[in-house]
């Protein structure tokens, strides 16, 4: 459980003693409650469950009364809304919790209003002309000149960093999973955090206590919109300055054709070309928040090939006649990266070359971001150590983005790196299994004893509870399969599992648990980024499950099979994740029981799958037919094939 939910209730009420103008006996109501709660976020970081639902009862009848008082309203409020948090997260570990009953809560004092938002170049402290009755927000006439006077040329005009918010609508979105405002929360909005850690604005400019009192009235007030279009650009919303004028029509030109690299070519898009636009272009053009820089965006290598407003900036087999070229070199219009560092005389010769040899793609998939691209070709290309250093640093990342609050443990072998809120016995014992299988798998596979099994080392993350593996969503964007207990993610620059650790071994096998993630990652490991998650989770799952068919959570799964391929609709349910994670966890394991039926032609997949083939091809090769023909004939055929 994450300890810190009550920790947070503890400074919201304490801090209330010294903000507000309340009695004698109702800062000791504050106090004592307070004390409560700190109480209770002990007991939760010692994991005392039991002891957390005898003390919450307490804890709820003291903050229905701290409700009745009216300069207490707004803490109180977030207080309730943790403490239903903090509820929630018991039902989860499985206790059944008694009703509570929300209490009617007294209205809040008016906070005393602050000064409002003067205009871009008006000295402190006075209002912008036109401005509204004192106290109230303008985004149109207070919020967006300020953003465009302190940020813009850095997030409105481009975007750096990534981030941009050249409209209102693209402010409310956030960023990377960060909300920039928090919509009546001021204090948990990242554009407020930046500019008060100073980490913002940048170019010496200063954020003056009448803005920001002024920005954060307006975030705490619900953020409000009171202009016609939310997508309007600002600079078209601020009163004094012209509209943005209409772009010229875009050339309607078909995009330039696709062609895959052959290996032959002397320049590689994903290992040359890509990391150069990523680190120069991406502030204009990088998504679609900055379609208005001439509608161009390099953020996948489609959208390269698609060009902008202009029509194509890439004529493949002629890099004299391409715009981009020219843009670099300064032959048409302004030199790009505009207001940035021209290119080399090296680098415009690789897209040169690049182009000349017809700007082939070597990324894989076209739709996949361009960043993406030139890190896998980055990691395909670093030493076995070179990779390890840096897959150390992502999981200490990961593991703060997933569980902020909870230190972990670690424990590392030759081939492993194992991290996790468990005790560092369980770990040893984690690493120990995953070193054995590691063993059996370089004999079964004939794979050299002296080399890594995985280039650049796996990661596996054990974690002791459901509310700490279901946080896993904050990496994956999805719902981790919570009755499997675990998953592997192999993505070339990454490779890990994340295992839910069981009580003890009557729950059911942490050995077969590890080995299943451990030769799934193997499998991914051969692919070398070709392979879907799906696939080689559910191969490693079956691979292992089919030996040991008493583990408890190993049948849960094979009953589950039949019920989840009755909810196969077509073939293509199964790779498009229809069923939703855990359904397509299942589907996969049925369809690998299914292909491990036949060794002779699983084998021969496997084969081709090392030899370089992608999953059709090799599919083709083995059982005669690309993945979703296969597929349907195993949804066919339903269980009969697998008994």
């Amino acid at each position: 459980m994450r300890y810190f939910s009550l920790a947070m209730l503890f400074w919201a009420v304490a801090l209330v003693i010294c903000q507000a103008a309340i009695t004698p006996d109702q800062q000791k109501k504050v106090t004592a409650t307070a004390g409560l709660l700190n109480k209770m976020d002990a007991l939760i970081k010692a994991e005392k469950y039991d002891e957390v639902l005898k003390q919450l009862p307490e804890i709820q009848a003291a903050v229905t009364e701290l409700a009745t008082i009216p300069e207490l309203a707004l803490p109180v409020a977030n207080v309730i809304k943790r403490i239903e948090a903090v509820r929630g997260d018991l039902e989860l570990q499985g206790y059944t919790l008694p009703e509570f009953v929300k209490p009617e809560m007294a209205k809040p004092m008016p906070k005393p209003a602050p000064m409002p938002m003067p205009a871009p170049g008006t000295p402190a402290g006075t209002p912008p002309a036109g401005a509204p009755a004192a106290g109230e927000i303008s985004f149109v006439k207070h919020v967006a000149p300020f953003l465009i006077a302190k940020c813009g040329k850095c997030h409105v005009d481009g975007a750096k960093g990534g981030l941009n918010f050249a409209s209102y609508e693209i402010l409310e979105k956030g960023y990377k999973g960060k909300l920039m405002i928090q919509k009546g929360d001021s204090k948990n909005s990242e554009a407020v955090r930046e500019i008060e850690s100073g980490n913002m604005p940048k170019g010496g400019l200063k954020v003056e206590p009448a803005e920001l009192a002024g920005l954060k009235k307006w975030i705490d007030d619900g953020a409000k919109f009171d202009g016609t279009d939310p997508k309007a650009l600002l600079a078209s919303l601020v009163a004094g300055k012209a509209a943005v004028p209409a772009k010229a029509a875009p050339v309607n030109e078909p995009p330039a054709p696709l062609v895959a690299a052959t290996g032959k070519e002397t320049v590689s898009f994903a290992r040359d070309i890509a990391p150069m636009l990523v680190g120069t272009c991406f502030n204009c053009h990088s998504s679609g928040n900055n379609a208005d820089k001439g509608g161009l965006r390099f953020n996948h290598f489609a959208n390269l090939l698609k060009g902008g407003d202009s029509g194509r900036i890439i004529a493949p087999g002629k890099p004299a006649d391409s715009l981009l070229v020219k843009k670099l070199k300064g032959m048409a219009g302004d030199r790009m990266p505009l207001n940035g560092r021209p290119w080399s005389d090296k680098q415009i010769g690789l897209v040169e070359k690049w182009i000349g040899e017809g700007a082939k793609f070597d990324g894989g998939d076209p739709m996949l971001a361009t960043e993406t691209v030139a890190a896998i070709a980055k990691a395909r290309d670093a030493t076995h150590e070179q990779l390890l250093a840096e897959r150390k640093t992502t999981a200490v990342d990961n593991w703060k983005h997933a569980l902020p609050d909870e230190r972990p443990n670690q424990v590392e072998s030759t081939n492993f790196l194992v991290v996790g809120s468990v005790s560092e016995s369980i770990l040893k014992q984690i690493s120990d299994l995953a070193e054995a299988q590691a063993t059996a798998l370089k004999t079964q596979f004939a794979l050299p004893a002296d080399k890594p099994l995985i280039k650049g080392r796996a990661t596996l993350f054990a974690v002791r509870s459901k509310i700490d593996y279901v946080e896993w969503k904050a990496i994956e964007e999805r719902e981790p399969p919570i009755n499997l207990r675990g998953h592997p993610r192999h993505t070339v620059i990454d490779a890990y599992a994340v295992l839910w650790v069981p009580a003890d071994e009557k729950e059911f096998s942490l050995k077969t648990l590890v080995n299943e993630q451990v030769t799934a990652l193997l499998f991914a490991e051969f692919g070398n980024g070709r392979l879907p998650p799906w696939f080689y989770s559910g191969l490693g799952r079956a691979y292992v499950g089919r030996g040991d068919v008493r583990d408890p959570r190993v049948k849960l799964i094979d009953e589950s099979v039949n019920g989840v391929v009755g909810r196969l609709g077509s073939a293509n349910d199964l790779p498009r994740g229809t069923l939703g994670s855990e359904g397509t966890e299942v589907a996969a394991y049925g369809f690998a029981k299914y292909l491990l039926s036949n060794q002779s032609k699983f084998n021969t997949m496997i084969t081709a799958i090392r030899a370089g083939a992608d999953l059709d091809s090799a599919m083709v090769r083995g059982y005669g037919g690309g993945a979703l023909q296969v597929i349907g004939s195993w949804s066919g055929k339903g269980m009969n094939a697998q008994k």
